[in-house]
């Protein structure tokens, strides 16, 4: 039992199972007592029915669902399983091992506790010759069956020892009376299992089959005669039959899979295998012939150095990558190849018209802006005149003309509409040029008050200048400007209209004439209406208090509604310039609608609309009552006191109906017809409208660089390719990773490091062919882009602490191999432009781990990280990135370097992984110091064979004990939870010293 989390019992029973008499290892008293049994009565029309029912048997079974159970290991197909554990099956029912077993549990000697009881379920494993024969279910046997030699099967009388419950919580004791509440309320966590003792041989097909542990079980599901006098406990089979056909047994199958071993040795086994081994020298660099390029270029080596060592993107730890310039080469080489590569551009310098020639690119001239090779040094010139570089460029351009299909596709998918978004930009511009010429010819150049007629719609549109919160329409709202611009008064003074052909030709100017009061309205005299009641008294001024009480009572607005009312009435016979009518009607109507709904208004309105009366002084006054009986007065009645009598009157009430407000906004001066016209030639010109709509419905993403000199210009992206760029390079070949891999020894370890230049150089090779492929298919890219930065596959478990300060997306950014490529210094060095560089111990080179053997094949998820003595306390250090070359390698790099692990105390840990449940012995001896080292070779189990629980010493046999100590259990009383206990193969965590490793390096 685990003092942690899970506990192993050995056997459990629920429900009516419980209630069965007979006990294990007893004499069979009768049939009633191997069957639990259950009264049951039925009264029918007042005849009571007894009955008794029993439990089902062994013997009542015909077949098993699949779905109850819930794994098997190995799993099925799969054909290197480790040979050193047991074959399993679990269920999802905890009791379903023993739910039909035909008796109780044993008792413990001397105690009443129950000990052991023998599943009615066995798990047996054949090989393919151990199979004597197959047979297929029909009518006279409900179930399928194998005949195999009874020396092939595992021994029954130790059946009880390998099924047990695995409960996922800590028990007391498997009597703990919390299993039945936990088994009702979470059924999940436990589940049922068998093992299949048995020591596989390594490289060998097997055939794992669930059969009955029982006779009658056997009988009944081959179809053979059911003797009712056979023991309910007698076994299926027993060893130590005679040979012939007696040793052969016929067994039903409920469930079988097929799997396979593999080479011996278990996770412990095969790391324990791995030493540090020195590397070859071939390993790191492998050879090319460069005596005759091609293309008229001398060889860059003779016949007395035939060929040049090319490295990849691993190298042993300590090795230097060659330098082109320190390599003894034909000195022509380089002077032929450089006017090769600068040709292209010295025609056309030239202006040449003979065809062009076609020769070596240029890797990285988009992206270092550069059509020849500059005199100084750096990357660009480095790259492009060292052949070892150019060869990983041109790795990159075969990798991504072999996969541009997908990479293509993925560049449209990460930004989806780009062609409709930059066809909507394109459109934009030819219709803003347009816009601009008839803009320019018509509106722009037209007098000031034919411009504002035109531009009249787009009012409400504008900001006035002087005021951002409202717009051109409410500032000329109820002055004389909107009588010019009312579309009644533009539809009557329309140029060639009936009236302008009857007026001649007219004066130009209206709209100023008319804003300058140079035009005012005119004609016959209004009435001056007078009501005798009291809220029409203000007329006449509000002579009396009552009549003065009623106007300041602000409550009593239909005092200012029939006022107002009354008002308007007597300005509709106003006549004149019909232009500023209209607008002097308009600010009258704003001014007693203002009243009635007690909103504010301004005094300088008041004071407007009051200049604003007609041009005469006389007002005829005149009642209700003298209109009402027809009598209307003449201009004879009409006396200059009235005039003004009617404006005083009209001042002191809206004064103060305006002061009960208590709000008194200003409003700004009439604008002038230049005014107006500068600012709709600067609102409505199309450089700045149609500009500002389209770019305002485009929305760019964050991540996203867009700042044109022109907003409507096409827009161009750069798709950006996450995906580590080594694997498709492995795939053209693994020597592009690792040269000369095929000499690293089996089973060995060694220290290895990145080869910076090569990764760049094919870092830049990528995104120089990407951006021609992309430029081809008509991407919209500028080509000047870093398309790919990621080499490497980053772990997910790699821990990055960025600087102080910096960002999350800062801190992502140091996962990547390089910076951007047109970010690069020009005189920076290739190789040298690792985002970590400066900000970790690394530098530009990464410490690598590569791993060669049977491990990599079997566990390839095996965790593999750095560490140091537990005293330091210091947290592990995690790869970086991880790969793998198939079918046995695997390499993990880390951010730590050589002088780290030379201070001691360090080592690489291999990490078995963690699953689920195994059980199995180790196939070594080691010292026994615990029963975890419990081995196939100490229980004295040769391959084939299986484990009985039990081990021969001095020719009699005896349960197992640790070395001579006394065992855990009585002699006899041993319990399968106590052998699930001890076969369980827990997962392991190799330590390795990197002191071994660094000492291959010295050597």
């Amino acid at each position: 039992m685990s003092r942690d989390t899970f506990t192993f019992m050995s056997w459990i029973r629920q429900g009516l199972a419980t209630q069965i008499i007979r006990r294990e290892g007893e004499a069979a008293p009768g049939a009633p007592a191997e069957r639990a049994a259950v009264a049951v009565g039925l009264t029918v029309n007042e005849t009571e029915v007894t009955t008794t029912l029993r439990l089902f048997g062994p013997e009542d079974v015909r077949g098993i669902n699949t779905d109850a159970i819930v794994r098997h290991w190995p799993a099925r197909d799969v054909f290197d399983a480790e040979p050193n554990f047991f074959p399993l099956i679990e269920f999802e029912d905890a009791d379903l091992p023993w739910r039909y077993t035909p008796a109780s549990p044993k008792r413990r000697e001397g105690s009443t506790q129950d000990l052991q009881l023998t599943p009615w379920l066995c798990l047996v494993v054949l090989s393919d010759e151990e199979i004597k024969a197959r047979r297929p279910s029909g009518s006279s046997a409900p179930l399928s069956a194998i005949q195999a030699s009874v020396n092939d099967l595992p021994d029954l009388t130790d059946a009880y020892l390998w099924a047990h419950m695995h409960g996922k919580v800590e028990l007391s004791s498997a009597n703990d009376t919390r299993v039945n509440e936990l088994l009702r309320s979470t059924p999940d966590a436990f589940v049922s299992r068998l093992l299949c003792p048995r020591h596989l041989k390594p490289k060998t097909s097997y055939t794992a089959f669930l059969v009955p542990t029982f006779e009658r079980g056997r009988r009944a599901g081959t179809g053979e005669t059911l003797d009712s006098a056979i023991d309910a406990l007698r076994p299926a089979w027993q060893r130590g039959s005679a040979g012939g056909d007696a040793a052969l047994v016929w067994l039903p199958t409920y469930f079988e899979w097929r799997f396979g071993t593999g080479v011996t040795g278990d996770f412990e086994e095969l790391v324990r295998k791995i030493e540090p081994r020195p590397l070859p020298p071939e390993v790191g660099s492998r050879s090319i012939d460069a005596r005759d390029p091609g293309m008229g270029v001398p060889g860059a080596t003779s016949g007395e150095q035939p060929d040049l060592r090319v490295g990849g993107a691993l190298q042993p730890l300590g090795a230097i990558s060659p330098r082109w310039a320190a390599i003894e080469h034909v000195p022509a080489f380089d002077d032929v190849l450089e006017d090769l590569l600068e040709m292209p551009a010295h025609e056309i310098e030239n202006a040449s018209s003979e065809p062009p020639v076609v020769v070596p690119p240029l890797y990285g001239q988009w992206l270092a802006a550069a059509n020849e090779l500059p005199r100084t040094e750096g990357w660009f010139r480095e790259l492009n005149r060292n052949p070892l570089l150019r060869i990983a460029a041109g790795l990159a351009t075969e990798v991504v003309q072999k996969n541009q299909t997908e990479l293509l596709t993925g560049a449209w998918r990460q930004f989806e509409g780009m062609t409709a978004i930059n066809n909507t930009m394109r459109f934009a511009q030819l219709a803003r040029h347009g816009a601009k010429s008839i803009f320019a010819r018509h509106l722009v150049t037209a007098p000031n008050d034919i411009f504002v007629q035109l531009a009249a719609p787009a009012f409400g549109h504008l900001v006035w200048r002087t005021s951002p919160t409202r717009t051109l329409s409410a500032v000329t709202c109820g002055t004389r400007i909107e009588g010019v611009i009312d579309p009644a008064w533009r539809r009557l003074t329309r140029a060639r209209g009936a009236l302008d052909r009857r007026m001649g030709p007219r004066r130009p100017g209206l709209f100023d004439r008319v804003n300058g009061r140079e035009i005012r309205a005119g004609g016959g005299r209004p009435l001056l209406v007078h009501a005798n009641t009291p809220w029409t008294s203000g007329a006449r001024a509000a002579s009396t208090p009552e009549e003065r009480a009623v106007i300041e009572d602000g409550e009593k607005k239909a005092a200012t509604t029939a006022f107002g009312t009354a008002l308007l009435v007597g300005l509709t016979a106003f006549a004149g310039d019909q232009s500023a009518t209209l607008g002097r009607r308009r600010a009258w109507s704003r001014l007693v609608d203002a009243q009635k709904h007690r909103t504010p208004v301004g005094d300088d309105l008041v004071e407007r609309v009051l200049d604003e009366m007609p041009g005469s002084d006389a007002f005829v006054p005149v009642s209700l009552e003298d209109l009402a009986a027809g009598r209307v007065p003449t201009d004879a009645d009409a006396t200059a006191a009235g005039a003004a009598e009617f404006r005083q009157a009209v001042g002191d009430f809206f004064r103060e109906v305006q002061a009960q407000l208590d709000v008194t906004p200003s409003l700004p001066a009439a604008p002038t017809a230049g005014e107006i016209a500068g600012l709709l030639s600067r609102g409505l010109d199309p450089e700045e409208t149609i500009t500002r709509a389209v770019r305002f419905r485009l929305r760019l993403s964050p991540d996203v660089e867009w700042s044109p000199e022109d907003l409507l210009d096409p827009l161009f992206v750069s798709p950006a390719f996450e995906q580590p760029m080594w694997v498709p390079l492995r795939d053209l070949s693994q020597d592009w990773i690792l040269p000369g891999l095929e000499h690293v020894p089996n089973n060995s370890v060694a220290l290895l490091q990145t080869n910076r230049e090569f990764v760049e150089a094919y870092m830049v090779g990528l995104s120089h062919e990407m951006g021609r492929e992309l430029l081809w298919h008509e991407f919209p890219t500028d080509q000047r882009s870093t398309y790919f930065r990621q080499f490497w596959n980053p772990a997910s478990f790699a821990k990055i602490d960025p600087p102080p300060g910096w960002s999350a997306a800062d801190a992502r950014d140091l996962l990547k191999d390089i910076t951007p490529i047109e970010r690069w210094e020009k005189d920076s060095a290739i190789g040298s432009h690792s985002p970590r560089g400066a900000t970790t111990a690394v530098g530009d080179t990464r410490l690598v781990l590569l791993v060669r053997g049977e491990l990599v094949r079997r566990y390839p998820n095996a965790t593999i990280y750095i560490t140091r003595e537990r005293a330091t306390r210091e947290e592990p250090h995690y790869p970086l990135f991880r790969g793998e070359l198939p079918p046995d390698v695997v390499f993990v790099g880390f951010d730590i370097t050589v002088d780290t692990l030379f201070s001691g105390g360090w080592y690489f840990v291999f990490e078995e992984p963690a699953i689920e449940a195994r059980f199995g012995l180790d196939e070594s001896a080691v010292p026994l110091r615990s029963w975890s080292d419990l081995s196939w070779p100490a229980v004295g189990v040769a391959i084939g064979s299986y484990f009985r629980g039990s081990v021969e010493r001095d020719g009699s046999r005896s349960e197992l004990a640790l070395e001579d100590r006394t065992p855990p259990w009585p002699p006899g009383q041993a319990t399968s939870a106590a052998f699930a206990n001890i076969t369980h193969q827990k997962p392991v965590r190799i330590l390795i010293p990197a002191a071994q490793l660094l000492a291959e390096v010295r050597s």
